[in-house]
């Protein structure tokens, strides 16, 4: 059985209840039949986000403070955590300015993986939290979507170098790949534009005219990514009409447009990608909410689509 899906009502009634001290999260939680974890995250805004965006400043001010105070349910006190706030700084340090794993942080700091990622995403220790740039922020919320930057994303200066060495040698596209230790798919998916965005939409058009030259004009491992740039929107509506008109695995779909399986995911969950859910029409959305929910019913809900 999938997760229980809200209304935009429901959701902006509980975040004014929570953040008007009128109900618990626990209260919330039991009130509408679901787990403590699934009113947390809607609190913290990581679920339902394009619906808590209308939330008013204040209500947003006032459900973090209520959230992070002691006597918040669900936080721990703050005299008996675990982790010293010294280990929480180090580990923001660490994955956003040291470049480690989060794993390998994690486990020198003597936490979970699990505990280190909560952290890091601001629904663990956020008081702790330190100010954050636009681009730091990208870096974290995106921690469990690009597979490759968990194992070890590149630096922007590798970033800039691989379009470098790209446009101005013969290398190709596998050759780069063993230099810097990762797949295929990571080097054609950044040339294509299509992760490290950030970087890429800095570049000159004169620069990524190049880059596209040069991925049409070498031989051997070329990338399996189209050659023409989509924009982020363009992309995530690719993948969504993907997945309500054909049978392909998630994976075949991922590697089409060179981001990972689990950005689907991110995707069918709607913590990503508002502007293609807004190109889609009510039934279509109804349709993918419905795979979403229980992915079995896929095939069934591809031929109800297609009208066979």
């Amino acid at each position: 059985m999938g997760r229980k899906r809200f209304t935009d009502e429901q959701v902006l009634a509980m975040c004014k209840n929570y953040a008007n001290g009128d109900k618990s999260m626990a209260e919330l939680a039991n009130e509408n039949g679901v787990t403590g974890a699934a009113v947390r995250d809607i609190l913290v805004f990581y679920t339902y986000t394009k619906v808590t965006l209308q939330l008013d400043d204040e209500i947003k001010k006032a459900i973090e403070k209520r959230r992070t105070s002691n006597n918040s349910i669900g936080e721990r006190n703050k005299n008996n955590r675990k982790h010293s706030n010294d280990d929480v700084e180090r580990l923001y340090h660490a994955v956003l300015h040291d470049k480690m794993i989060v794993s390998e942080i994690a486990k020198e700091l003597g936490m979970t993986r699990e505990t280190a990622t909560a952290i890091l995403k601001g629904r663990m220790y956020a008081d702790v939290k330190p100010n954050l740039t636009p681009e730091e922020e990208y870096r974290l919320k995106n921690l469990s979507t690009f597979s490759h930057e968990k194992k070890g994303y590149l630096t922007e200066e590798q970033v800039r170098a691989i379009y470098k060495e790209f446009v101005e040698t013969d290398i190709i596209i596998s050759r780069i790949a063993i230099k810097y230790a990762v797949n295929n798919h990571v080097i054609a998916a950044l040339l294509q534009g299509q992760s490290y965005i950030h970087i890429f939409d800095s570049l000159p058009n004169e620069e990524i005219r190049k880059i596209n030259g040069a991925i049409k004009s070498k031989k051997g491992n070329r990338p399996s990514v189209t050659t023409s740039r989509l924009t982020s929107a363009e992309r995530d509506y690719k993948i969504l009409k993907g997945v309500l008109t054909t049978n392909k695995p998630y994976s075949h779909l991922a590697r089409e447009v060179g981001v990972d399986p689990s950005y689907i995911s991110h995707l069918l969950g709607e913590r990503l990608g508002k502007m293609a859910w807004d190109m889609l029409n009510r039934k279509e959305v109804d349709y993918l909410r419905e795979i979403k929910n229980d992915s079995s019913y896929r095939k069934q809900v591809v031929e109800k689509y297609r009208g066979i």
